[in-house]
Parts: structure tokens; C-alpha cells; sequence
């Protein structure tokens, strides 16, 4: 009898090993990413005026009102969606280069029974053999072209996708008009939304986060001093979604996402939080709405990324100038964000064709 006990024991303990060394082999970044046929969920679909040409349709009612301070653009030199409602990897779609690839996140203002915008954008460039990622923040009331609507706000893609077929369609017109405005190929995609990112937050135990200057968050009425800060699910939800605390209204905005998405990356990654980062990607994982990243996707973007510094991040933002111009959808005058065409082809250029 203890014979039996102790080979089964024996045969428990072969299996894990083997179970833990196939999990590493499949999840080791340098076969999972650089050796294989990347997913490419979406080309651009011919060229966007505004990227090719670097000039903007002759517009209306255009009233100037600012631009974006030079100093955001860094010098060139320096509950998971069901399968069948995930975006399909098009079947003659190529990837030019196998070794980085192109992902987009996205948060939705969406709530209970109400179609949903896109509330951050977000396109990160992954280039796994210098372990660097590029983020690039598109201010969501950036002005670019939708197919069969014309030019109107990036964040309004998602509802009227939503609004002829559901998340999916959603998602599928929001990574168009990205990938068409950018003149990228996306190869990934993250949704989540209101409620995800908050139960995001919470269950990987909060994230740190560097205050440079006090800061009130309306939303939530709380006061944030400067510093670094423990921001729990309520608290980071207030801080992406503020736009009037910062003298740089959006912009200032988007650098605090920037700083939330590397505090999620800093405590999913830490190298003493390893043995634990199985169960923390299936939590994470968990409060997502929509993804096409699979779990040895993950994995083995964790131990692409583990122990990643501020170094390993270069942030981005899109310049352009403030101007009021007719809206397609509402047939009224609308705040946008106008970019500027030529700033936007160099960071391509620069930062995402590498």
C-alpha cells in the first residue's frame, strides 16, 4: 500500500514538472512572439487623408482655440467576451515584421442597457527583442474619418459600430478607424469598462502612483495631494476619467492613464509577485470585457515584461490644434481635437515602425 502511495505521489509530482515545463516552453516569449505568425486583426483600409497627405478637409465654422504643448511629444532621440464574439484574424491578413506588433486598449463609458463610447484610447507598440513598449494616447475627441459616417470624433467609432451589431461590431469599427488613422496594422486588443477597470484595480491589490501636483477629483469629490499615491478601483477610476484638475485639460489627462497603465504593469510584473502571476493574469483577465490576447498570449507577456522599468516605456501624444466644426451625428458645432497630420506620420515613422 505504501508502495502504490509512493509512486503515485512520484507520478503526481513527473506530471507537474511536466505540466510546468510544456506552460514555460509555450509561453516563452521568444517562440511565442518572434518565431510564429502573428494574429493581424485589422490593415488599413487604403490610405487616411489625413496621414498620407498631411492635409485636412476644408472645414467649417473652425474656430482655433490652442494647441498641445510641445513638451508631451518626446524627440525622435531620445468578464472576458464569449469566442464567438471576438474580432477573427483575417485569413490573408500579413504581418511585415514577426518580432513587434501593434495592440490597442480601450475604455468604454458603457453602463447597464446604454451603448457605449470609447473613453481612452490607447495603442501600444510591443517590441519584444529590446523588451520596449510605445504607448501613444488618442485624445477621444480627435477628429478623423469614420466609413460611411465622414469626419467626427475617434471616441464616436465604438457606439455606431455598437449600434448596428453589438460589442462587436463595436470593436471591429473602432480598431478600423484607428488602424485607418494611424496607417497601422493591430494585431491585439483590451476592452474593458467603467466597472472592469475598477474591479481591475482592486484585485491586484491597488497600484502606486506619483502625484506631481494636488489634484481635486470632481467625480468623486476626493482630494489627492502630491506624491506618490495607493490609488484603490474608485480612486483610479476618478484620476483616468478627470479632465479639468490638469492646466492641460485632456493631455493632462492622458498622462495619468499613461501613469495607471504602468502601475498595472509594475505590480502584475514585479519579479516577487512571479510565482504568483498565473492567478493574477486569470484575475485580470476576468475583469476585461473583450480580448483576443489568450492566456498563453499573456503569460507570456508577463515574462516578457517581468520586472519592466519606467526605461522600458516611452509615452506619446498626438499634437494637433483645438477647433468647433459641424458634427455629422448630432448636425451641430463640436469641440474637436484636429490633429496635426505631419507630427502624427513621425511618430509612425519613429516610434511604431521599428
Amino acid at each position: 500500500m505504501r508502495r502504490w502511495i509512493a509512486y503515485s505521489a512520484g507520478a503526481v509530482v513527473v506530471s507537474l514538472l511536466l505540466s510546468a515545463a510544456y506552460v514555460a516552453k509555450i509561453s516563452n516569449p521568444e517562440s511565442h512572439f518572434q518565431k510564429r505568425q502573428l494574429p493581424v486583426l485589422v490593415m488599413p483600409a487604403g490610405a487616411n487623408a489625413y496621414v498620407r497627405s498631411g492635409s485636412f478637409p476644408v472645414l467649417s465654422w473652425i474656430r482655433k482655440t490652442g494647441a498641445a504643448p510641445a513638451s508631451a511629444i518626446p524627440s525622435p532621440a531620445s468578464p472576458t467576451a464569449p469566442a464567438t464574439d471576438r474580432i477573427a484574424q483575417p485569413a490573408q491578413a500579413v504581418q511585415k515584421k514577426q518580432d513587434n506588433f501593434n495592440m490597442l486598449i480601450v475604455g468604454t463609458d458603457a453602463r447597464e442597457n446604454e451603448l457605449s463610447r470609447a473613453d481612452v484610447i490607447m495603442v501600444v507598440h510591443v517590441i519584444p527583442s529590446e523588451k520596449r513598449v510605445n504607448v501613444l494616447s488618442i485624445p477621444r475627441d480627435t477628429m478623423v474619418y469614420i466609413k460611411g459616417t465622414g469626419y467626427t470624433k475617434v471616441n464616436h467609432a465604438h457606439i455606431l459600430g455598437e449600434m448596428k451589431g453589438g460589442n462587436r461590431e463595436g470593436t471591429e469599427t473602432l480598431l478600423q478607424t484607428v488602424s485607418n488613422f494611424l496607417q497601422v496594422p493591430i494585431n491585439y486588443y483590451v476592452k474593458t469598462n467603467f466597472q472592469g477597470f475598477k474591479d481591475l484595480i482592486d484585485a491586484i491589490g491597488g497600484v502606486d502612483v506619483p502625484i506631481e501636483n494636488p489634484i481635486f477629483l470632481r467625480s468623486i469629490g476626493e482630494n489627492l495631494p502630491a506624491g506618490l499615491q495607493h490609488f484603490n478601483g474608485d480612486l483610479a477610476l476618478g484620476l483616468v476619467r478627470e479632465r479639468w484638475a490638469f492646466p492641460e485639460g485632456d493631455f493632462g489627462r492622458q498622462k495619468e492613464q499613461n501613469k495607471i497603465l504602468k502601475g498595472i504593469a509594475k505590480k502584475v510584473l514585479a519579479p516577487e509577485h512571479v510565482v504568483e502571476l498565473a492567478s493574477t493574469l486569470a484575475k485580470v483577465k476576468k475583469d476585461l470585457i473583450d480580448t483576443n490576447l489568450t492566456d498563453s498570449d499573456m503569460l507570456s507577456l508577463a515574462r516578457l515584461f517581468t520586472g519592466l522599468t519606467d526605461e522600458g516605456f516611452t509615452y506619446l501624444q498626438v499634437q494637433g490644434e483645438s477647433v468647433v466644426q459641424e458634427d455629422p451625428l448630432v448636425h451641430a458645432p463640436l469641440y474637436y481635437w484636429k490633429p496635426d497630420a505631419e507630427q502624427v506620420k513621425g511618430l509612425m515613422q519613429t516610434y511604431f515602425d521599428q
